[in-house]
């Protein structure tokens, strides 16, 4: 079922702007759960604390739970800003990243990007000190601690991002011997619009709980930030046939899910964050998991280019930080 989005803003509490259509961040609103995006016009809106709230409608003009939050307008000279250029470390390319600041006394947050085009990003917040944190899919996180914000000022700093590590990387284009795979999964030529190698689940049939796992449990001690990168199409029957990514730290006793998918008819690439409970984990196993009920079925979950990897001192003790010896020149 397909879903749209708008977003109203509370000016006052006897006035409401009118609602704002935002976009699939994909796209296209394809799939039973999207991320969306947009921008709000901020003209004649006073100085402080507005609501805002987010709802989705779908095709049948069904309202879906609605969400706010609090976003503040303020003049340029009651705000201080730290700004700066993110590139790689490697290359000097620049690097979309997200920058995080947080007021540790008071619980403030702000978040701001940067810019594709040269790296450049400028993060605002009211004045006090701040913790900040810069992360991009694929390489390592930073942080800056302390840095104290005055109001129209300026604080410039530039993070110069290294690469993550890669733990496991299978495009299934050379067999099986990553995964314990339990029928029906699969590696096929060719899954709709993905002409290579594919794991896939064809013909899946009813009642099934089926998984596909990594043939061992990786050693991930002193690694956190650990991500999972994916293409997937999760053609099941939507709404009661799911697949789930997850993982387990334990040798199998508990499980985490990570994400799930159901009657996603195109293919996809997703970047996972696993949550915290798999840094430094001494065996951490992947795996994703296929669920049917008693019914209809579809084609089948289908992937590809399977990535886990991590950041963390154990990553950054192997990145060769020297850009000048990089060619392994030793003077």
């Amino acid at each position: 079922m397909l879903v749209t989005v708008a977003v109203a803003v509370n000016v006052c509490p006897r006035r409401t702007v009118a609602g704002t259509p935002l976009s699939a961040s994909d796209g296209a609103f394809d799939s039973s759960a999207e991320s969306v995006e947009g921008t709000i016009a901020t003209d004649g809106l006073a100085s402080g604390r507005h609501l805002v709230h987010v709802q989705g409608v779908d095709t049948a003009s069904n309202p879906g739970t609605p969400d706010a939050a609090f976003v503040t307008i303020a003049d340029a000279g009651e705000i201080g800003t730290l700004s700066g250029r993110i590139t790689d470390h490697a290359t000097d390319a620049p690097v979309v990243a997200k920058i995080v600041l947080n007021n540790p006394g008071n619980g403030e947050t702000h978040q701001a990007l940067s810019d594709s085009t040269d790296g450049d990003y400028s993060a605002h917040a009211f004045p006090g000190s701040f913790d900040v944190r810069v992360s991009a899919p694929y390489y390592l996180a930073e942080t800056l601690q302390g840095v104290d914000l005055t109001a129209g000022g300026t604080v410039t700093h530039d993070f110069s991002l290294l690469p993550d590590c890669t733990i496991l990387s299978d495009d299934v284009e050379n067999g099986s011997s990553l995964w314990a795979a339990q029928s029906p999964w699969v590696i096929v030529n060719g899954v709709g619009t993905d002409t290579t190698h594919v794991w896939n689940t064809p013909n899946y049939g009813d009642d099934i709980n089926r998984s596909l796992t990594t043939s061992h449990p990786y050693d991930l001690t002193g690694y956190s930030d650990v991500t999972v990168d994916f293409d997937d199409r999760c053609d099941t029957e939507a709404g009661y046939d799911y697949g789930y990514v997850e993982f387990t730290t334990d040798n199998g006793a508990h499980w985490t899910s990570a994400y799930s998918c159901s009657g996603q008819t195109s293919w996809q690439t997703h970047h996972l964050e696993l949550p915290a409970g798999a840094d430094n984990a001494a065996a951490l196993t992947l795996r994703f998991r296929l669920q049917s009920d008693g019914f209809n079925n579809a084609s089948g979950w289908a992937l590809d280019n399977i990535r886990l990897a991590a950041g963390g001192d154990a990553c950054r003790a192997q990145q060769q930080t020297d850009v000048i010896f990089a060619d392994g020149f030793e003077s």
